[in-house]
Order: structure tokens, then C-alpha cells, then sequence
């Protein structure tokens, strides 16, 4: 499939209702910049028959923390998915078609699998994106179960929650990351990864998903005009930076961003 069509899929899958957003097809198709044949559905596919397999250890009589370790033991002992710590700045690590290959990940992609898993089965787990490591959790109306997925499973501690809900809405760390910052969070791993590595052309295709995901960002907008307009992309950098001047109008910079505009309007019409 041709970048443009695989852009075009990113968009109709985050555009649907947050909790209606397939993250794991999401993801995948986040890959598919390094994959472009990549075989989404065979992936999906895996990730139900891993879930499927999984099921008859459970039972509704089951406590929480019993049904968590029956989850790792599934996913850490018997499969082998653990945390890349050898080379935690692979790529690949972010790419959940090679997480689930090689059963190698970093944080948000092994929570990731965590929570599809666990979703399929009807568990009620969430994600938290704390700085810097972002973890799995278990949370009902009366208790949170913090899971180190990285750390194969280990479970970080165990918390009743206050009544009332006004209450417990106060306590940040219990609120779940929704799957667009799921994503936005591994797509920003990603970019830094590449940028890092001085490569503009793998980081371009990821800035532009940022902007589907974080249109009324300033940071990425910017970031992705600039990444475009370095990569001679000139009908992307033009539509990245009308949009950051129309939202942006007294930002700092904007000057030198509207020098860039003008440069790249110039060029479209000559290509034209």
C-alpha cells in the first residue's frame, strides 16, 4: 500500500470515537511506514488467538490480583515477551509487529499487547502515562492495580479508592491514558528516536501522524512544517505551516515561518 493510502487508514481509524479506536490496528499501521506491505489483519488476528488462548485460565470468581498473575505468566513465562533493555532505543521496539515477533518491547508497546489482551478478555485495565515509563493498570470504582509491564508484570502496589467519585477524580495517577495519547505518546517516542539519529526522512511520516492525532498542537505542527520543509516536502510544509500561522498568529517565530511559507507557496506554483 502506498504511504498516502496508509495515512489516509491512520485517519479513519483515530477519527472514530475514543473508545471505538482499534490501538492495536492503530499501531500497526504506525509500523507500516517501515512495513509498507505489512499484513495488518494476520496481526490483529494473532493478537485474538493470544487472547483466546489465555481465556481458560480465567474465571469470574477470580480476584483481581489472581487473574493479573495469570496474565503474566501467560505473556512472560510461557511466551517470553520482555523488555528490551539491551537496546532500548531500537526502532523496532516501537513497532508492534515486531514486538509481537520478537517478543521484545518497551514499555508503551509490551502495555500495549498488555492491554489488548486484557481488553478482549474483559479485564478492566488502562494504561498510565507516567513521565518518562508508562505502566499498565487494573482499576474498578474501588481499587487501582499499578503493573510494570516492562518489569514482566510485576505488580507496583495496590490501592482502595475514596469514595466518592469527586474524590477519587482528584488522584491523577488513576486516571487512564485514552488511546489517542496512547498513541501520540508512542509516535513521539518514535520521532525523538529518529531525530535523535539525525534521520528527517523516518521522522517525517511520524510527524504527520502526530498532526491527525494533535492538530491544535503548536509544538507539533511546527515540528512537523519544519521536518517537511527540511525533507523538500513542499505541499505537506505549506499545508503544516498555513495551519500553524492561521492558530498561531503572535507565536514566537512566526516570522521566519511565514519566510518559509512564502518560499515553499513559490516553489508548489513552479512545480505546478
Amino acid at each position: 500500500m502506498y504511504p498516502e493510502r496508509w495515512l489516509q487508514r491512520f485517519t479513519q481509524v483515530v477519527g472514530r470515537p475514543q473508545d471505538e479506536i482499534n490501538l492495536a490496528e492503530a499501531a500497526l499501521i504506525i509500523a507500516a511506514d517501515e512495513y509498507p506491505d505489512l499484513d495488518v489483519a494476520r496481526y490483529l488476528a494473532r493478537l485474538d488467538e493470544m487472547a483466546e488462548q489465555t481465556r481458560p485460565r480465567f474465571s469470574s470468581e477470580m480476584p483481581p490480583r489472581e487473574r493479573i498473575i495469570a496474565l503474566n505468566e501467560y505473556l512472560f513465562d510461557e511466551l517470553g515477551f520482555r523488555g528490551n533493555r539491551d537496546a532500548y532505543y531500537d526502532p523496532r521496539n516501537s513497532f508492534l509487529n515486531d514486538v509481537l515477533d520478537r517478543r521484545l518491547g518497551i514499555p508503551i508497546t509490551l502495555s500495549l499487547v498488555y492491554l489488548e489482551i486484557g481488553w478482549h478478555l474483559g479485564l478492566p485495565l488502562g494504561g498510565v502515562a507516567m513521565p518518562g515509563h508508562f505502566i499498565a493498570k487494573w482499576k474498578t470504582d474501588d481499587l487501582v492495580i499499578l503493573i510494570d509491564v516492562f518489569e514482566e508484570g510485576h505488580i507496583i502496589g495496590q490501592f482502595p479508592l475514596p469514595q466518592p467519585a469527586e474524590a477519587r477524580a482528584r488522584l491523577s495517577w488513576t486516571q487512564s491514558a485514552s488511546r489517542r495519547q496512547i498513541l501520540a505518546r508512542l509516535l513521539s517516542n518514535l520521532r525523538a528516536i529518529f531525530l535523535q539519529d539525525e534521520n528527517h526522512a523516518r521522522a517525517l511520516p511520524v510527524a504527520e501522524k502526530m498532526v491527525i492525532l494533535q492538530p491544535n498542537s503548536s509544538e507539533v505542527l511546527r515540528d512537523a512544517a519544519l521536518l517537511a520543509y527540511q525533507q523538500k516536502s513542499y505541499r505537506r510544509a505549506a499545508e503544516f505551516l498555513e495551519s500553524y500561522l492561521r492558530q498561531f498568529p503572535s507565536a514566537r517565530g512566526t516570522g521566519q515561518m511565514w519566510t518559509y511559507l512564502n518560499e515553499v507557496k513559490s516553489i508548489v506554483l513552479r512545480l505546478n
